[in-house]
């Protein structure tokens, strides 16, 4: 029965009496260019349906020189933030015929070069990434970038932007305005001792949470000795770093009566110790950098971030850099707003 064979261009060339190169141009969809006419390319295109043909991706993409494939690398996927960009990301390349190619580096920079490699090896139409930082290490540096600056294939950095990539395309949130504003409200809310408590991490996005508290303190008067900034050194989950760090603040004479978390899960974790431990933060107001889930309120003052944008931004982007290689480098900042408890 024909609705079993095995749909190739050779059995649809049998079957009708065509030859296998007219057959091929009409299922590129180039019949009219070469003239075929069509009657004939309605003949080809009804029996290929009717047999359920496809396309051999690995020939089509020796063909186009594209595989319609887009891969993104991300530390992880489990913080929020991070699969709401990704939701972005797919939104727009699936409309547009692309499929994604996920990896994560499990904030190891062996397996974040060994997916950018395979990614480049695989001829990936681009490459997204969430570059992995790692704590207090001055020597690391990216050196995979020369070897993305040379890739053919367009790359678009979210979220935070290596040093050694400011030339490149990146989309990230507005964190310096954020910080600012956040130091603005706490003030407005009565807190005079303002902290912030950050992993030790030299990534744009935390460096620019930072320099946001420190100038939101002048902003609002405070001079540089008012400055309480708590820096963490791990990152493992089970580490007691952050309650011995938040012990101490318990323990001044002028305790904080206001802290800026620049990560999500960090102020998560804080206002879990703030509730379940006798460290004595009850009047302590807290913001994080980070939405609460939908279904579930912590209390903090919520910097809640563009990431679905940003994720469309960058798909979008990279989509653009395909059509044109030569277009213009893609550097921008989306603000991010801020939700009151």
């Amino acid at each position: 029965m024909v609705g079993r064979q095995k749909a190739t261009l050779k059995t649809i060339s049998e079957a009708l009496g065509i030859s296998k190169t007219t057959v091929s141009l009409v299922l590129k969809g180039d019949g009219d260019r070469y003239r075929i006419s069509k009657k004939t390319q309605n003949k080809i295109i009804e029996y290929a349906d009717k047999l359920g043909f496809e396309p051999d991706f690995l020939a089509k993409a020796l063909v186009t020189r594209k595989t319609s494939t887009i891969g993104l690398i991300f530390p992880d996927v489990h913080e929020a933030f991070m699969s709401e960009m990704i939701n972005g990301i797919e939104s727009v390349l699936y409309e547009a015929g692309y499929s994604i190619m996920l990896s994560t580096s499990g904030f190891n920079s062996e397996f974040e070069l060994r997916n950018i490699r395979q990614l480049i090896h695989r001829k990936a139409d681009g490459i997204i990434i969430a570059p992995y930082i790692p704590i207090s290490d001055p020597s690391f540096s990216h050196g995979y970038l020369d070897e993305i600056k040379k890739a053919i294939c367009p790359v678009v950095f979210v979220d935070r932007v290596p040093p050694e990539a400011q030339e490149l395309n990146w989309i990230v949130q507005d964190d310096y305005s954020a910080a600012v504003r956040a130091v603005q409200l706490l003030h407005n809310r009565g807190c005079r001792r303002i902290g912030c408590l950050s992993f030790n991490l030299d990534i744009s996005s935390i460096n620019s949470r930072i320099r946001g508290y420190r100038d939101g303190l002048k902003a609002v008067g405070y001079k540089t000795e008012a400055e309480r900034l708590i820096l963490l050194e791990e990152q493992n989950a089970g580490s007691d770093d952050l309650y011995r760090k938040l012990k101490a603040v318990a323990g001044d004479t002028a305790p904080l009566d206001g802290l800026i978390v620049t990560t999500g899960g960090i102020a998560d974790k804080v206002a879990f110790l703030k509730r379940k431990t006798d460290l004595g933060l009850n009047d302590l107001q807290l913001v994080k950098f980070g939405r609460d889930p939908e279904y579930f309120s912590s209390g903090m003052i919520q910097v809640i971030q563009p990431n679905t944008e940003m994720g469309k931004l960058a798909a979008q982007t990279i989509l653009n850099r395909i059509a044109d290689p030569d277009a213009d480098v893609v550097q921008m900042e989306i603000e991010s707003t801020i939700k009151e408890e």
